[in-house]
């Protein structure tokens, strides 16, 4: 009987230290997704080149695996993580339920946002490998509100140049997610904060596989597109900048700089220096470091020209109405003037008659017949 007691106790005990070893058996997963070498896609304002050597953005390698509630992604490239304004690094997962959970790098900075019917969340995960052909990182299931499973949708890397921009994509299909054709339309640009813009961007996929392209705030993701095979969309949303500052706003290769003025008569916003703290001025919309994530270094140096020349043609407008307003006003006074110098010319006229000249006789009366006559 005591020995019937003991082997049930034992059994008992192995259930409840296997368990969880099963849950966390049946949680883990895993993906991987890999690309070709030197099949960088190069843009240069007239049109596409193919199969490019750009290794710092060349994708070989994309991987995920989840283990006892930890999730680690890696990207491996050709070259080597390079940090840089101009240079981003895009993973996109799913976990298959229509929840997206999308990672970006730059300029060593990063952040995932994962959205889902369980919430919304959006943090810095752990980062490394910057200087090395991959970048790793980690963060927990419940930083990512414990999906089931996760995998790969698409990997994109950007590196934006002077004459256009370079870009490298990979999926699980591996086939091509070409986006062209980006549009971006702001509306105001510049206003007294907070200001609310309206955003319009457009994108094409002619690709066979599911893109998703982000709308960035100085490098941060404010929305996503998500688009499928072969689809052309364009899609709406707002904005506000609720403080003073210069901000860029970004879609693919287009970019618009917005001015958030502390009233309307500054020019630029004053509100104070952008060198300070090393230009770090943090507000709700992320961190404002000067301009395009500067030290506020050049702060006005690298304004939009696009905002000086909207200021010189409002510049143009002031003058031409300034000189041509007192203009017009002189010309009708001119001309009411003259008007009224040639009507008392010809009234003049009028009243005046010449006199009979001397040795000139007047006319006879007209001729009297009275009854006498008859």
């Amino acid at each position: 009987m005591i020995l019937k007691k003991y082997l049930v106790a034992f059994i008992a005990l192995s259930l409840v230290l296997a368990i969880p070893a099963i849950a966390n058996a049946q949680g883990e997963y895993s993906d991987v997704i890999t690309d070709e070498e030197g099949d960088v896609f190069h843009w240069h304002g007239t049109g596409w080149d193919y199969n490019v050597e750009r290794p710092n953005i060349d994708i070989i390698r994309a991987e995920i695996s989840e283990s006892g509630g930890n999730v680690t992604i890696s990207l491996t490239v050709k070259g080597e993580i390079t940090d840089g304004e101009n240079i981003l690094y895009y993973i996109f997962l799913t976990d298959g339920e229509g929840g997206s959970y999308n990672f970006y790098y730059n300029d060593d900075h990063g952040y995932i946002i994962a959205s889902s019917d369980k919430g919304y969340r959006n943090f810095e995960p752990n980062i490394s490998g910057a200087g090395t052909d991959t970048l790793s990182v980690s963060c927990s299931l419940e930083d990512l509100l414990t999906p089931d499973m996760l995998r790969f949708t698409s990997v994109l890397t950007y590196e934006y140049t002077e004459d256009g921009w370079y870009q490298d994509t990979a999926s699980p299909e591996d086939v091509v997610f070409l986006p062209i054709n980006y549009e971006l339309y702001v509306e105001p640009t510049i206003g007294v904060a907070p200001l609310e813009v309206d955003i319009t961007v457009s994108v094409e996929n002619t690709g066979d596989a599911d893109g998703q392209i982000p709308l960035t705030v100085d490098g941060e993701p404010i929305y996503t597109m998500e688009l499928g095979p072969q689809e052309r969309k364009s899609e709406y949303t707002t904005h506000t900048f609720k403080e003073a500052g210069v901000y860029t706003v970004e879609f693919g290769d287009q970019s618009v700089t917005v001015y958030a003025q502390v009233d309307e008569d500054d020019e630029y916003p004053s509100d104070e220096d952008p060198s300070d703290d090393n230009g770090n001025n943090d507000d709700d919309n992320g961190d404002y470091n000067g301009y395009n994530g500067e030290n506020g270094n050049d702060y006005y140096d690298d304004i939009d020209e696009e905002f000086f020349e909207r200021l010189w043609a409002r510049g143009m407008w002031c003058i031409a109405i300034v000189i041509l307003i007192p203009l017009v006003v002189v010309v009708v006074i001119i001309v009411l003037v003259i008007k009224m110098i040639s009507s008392d010319d010809k009234k003049d006229q009028q009243q005046y008659q010449e006199p009979p000249q001397q040795g000139t006789l007047p006319p006879p009366p007209p001729e009297n017949k009275g009854r006498g006559d008859r």
